[in-house]
């Protein structure tokens, strides 16, 4: 009996999706590449959303620079200056 190949393979990094200003549980972001389409998987307490991003419907990814960036950039920096001065 040959392996059967795995469906999907886990894309690197974890992230939360973004809700409503009020939210009283963390909802987990994952991406799964297929072989025709992305699959993006939100976990929460008690349910779980899928949904199918075909391949050849993306037309652009884009990444850009935050404002939250910049938050953490500053948070680190200055315990980090410490460390090595």
């Amino acid at each position: 009996m040959s392996k059967k190949e795995k469906e999907y393979r886990r894309l690197p990094g974890k992230g939360l999706k973004r809700g409503s200003l009020i939210s009283f549980t963390r909802i987990r972001a994952t991406l799964y590449a297929g072989k025709d389409h992305l699959l993006s998987v939100y976990n929460s307490v008690y349910e779980e959303e899928y949904r199918r991003y075909y391949y050849k419907d993306i037309q652009a990814l884009v990444i850009r620079k935050t404002p939250r960036r910049d938050i953490w950039a500053l948070i680190f920096f200055f315990p980090a200056l410490f460390f090595f001065y």
